[in-house]
């Protein structure tokens, strides 16, 4: 969700999917002006009127990264109608798990009694995430007896008082071009997510499952023109692979004849456009992934 106006993952009336891997990219200068909206990263409801209609509206979210307005500063100038990085309310029941949610005025705000009680009976989970470079990390509403602190703590989450604690790549560019919102080798948070979880179950993808699958190396990577394909097959039988883009479509198909022992292929990759890729490598002993990022001048 790119330089959205109001909010980016609204969820509401009954929605109950997965998401994983999701970004969020604000601009300080760009909120919903409507007298009867606020721009939030995540909104959720079960309804409008907050009733326990079903289905409920119970998705999960994991591996989202939130790059707030104030762009590493709570100096910054935004726009007022900012305010929080994600308000959860009206008996939601949504679940996040394992993301980063970065400079917005308030971090997380679980609103309203309906929704705190789902939190409280673990309808409603907020786990192993991070909040940094917020105005305020944690938020109820006036009079709530909700204990919202150690609900955050409980739930194995963390706070940093700055963004750049997270260690992003490159988060702020002028004009927002050149961004890179991958964490650098140093960053903390490049170890901690939990997918232990029953809600995660195995409809999410543990990036840590992702590396160790690997069937190969490929080289170079990122790659312009050609890129080079190192495996090890246990016989000579062929491998069927196929290149996805981040879609999931399947761009180019070929076949392998692999020998036993140390295999290395050469393949085109110019006709490819820049972006992430997945190679595919499958026949009776041998079945993986390896990614790739193809990237041109």
């Amino acid at each position: 969700s790119y330089r959205n106006i109001d909010d980016d993952f609204d969820t509401d009336n009954g929605f109950n999917g997965n998401v994983q891997f999701g970004l969020i990219i604000r601009d300080a200068l760009l909120a919903d002006q409507c007298t009867c909206s606020t721009s939030e990263g995540f909104e959720s409801d079960n309804d409008a009127s907050g009733t326990g209609a079903s289905p409920k509206t119970s998705a999960v979210f994991s591996n989202i990264t939130v790059v707030g307005p104030y762009r590493g500063s709570t100096s910054n100038s935004i726009d007022t109608k900012f305010k929080r990085a994600l308000r959860i309310r009206r008996n939601s029941s949504i679940s996040v798990f394992n993301s980063i949610f970065t400079d917005f005025p308030t971090g997380l705000h679980v609103d309203g009694t309906a929704s705190e009680s789902n939190a409280i009976s673990d309808n409603l989970e907020f786990r192993s995430n991070v909040l940094a470079g917020m105005g305020a990390n944690l938020q109820v509403n006036s009079g709530s007896t909700f204990d919202i602190n150690s609900y955050f703590v409980n739930g194995a989450n963390t706070s940093f008082p700055s963004t750049s604690s997270v260690m992003f790549v490159n988060p702020y560019p002028v004009d927002f071009l050149n961004a890179d919102y991958r964490l650098q080798s140093g960053s903390t948070l490049l170890s901690g997510a939990d997918f232990s979880n029953p809600k995660l179950g195995n409809q999410f993808v543990n990036v840590r499952d992702i590396n160790t699958s690997s069937v190969a190396n490929v080289y170079p990577n990122p790659v312009k023109d050609q890129l080079t394909i190192e495996f090890v097959s246990e016989d000579a039988k062929t491998i069927d692979a196929v290149i996805y883009d981040i879609t999931g479509k399947a761009v180019h198909q070929f076949l392998i004849s692999a020998i036993p022992g140390s295999n290395r292929i050469m393949i085109e990759a110019g006709e490819l456009s820049n972006g992430m890729y997945l190679l595919n490598m499958n026949n009776e002993s041998l079945s993986g992934n390896t990614r790739f990022i193809v990237a041109r001048d």
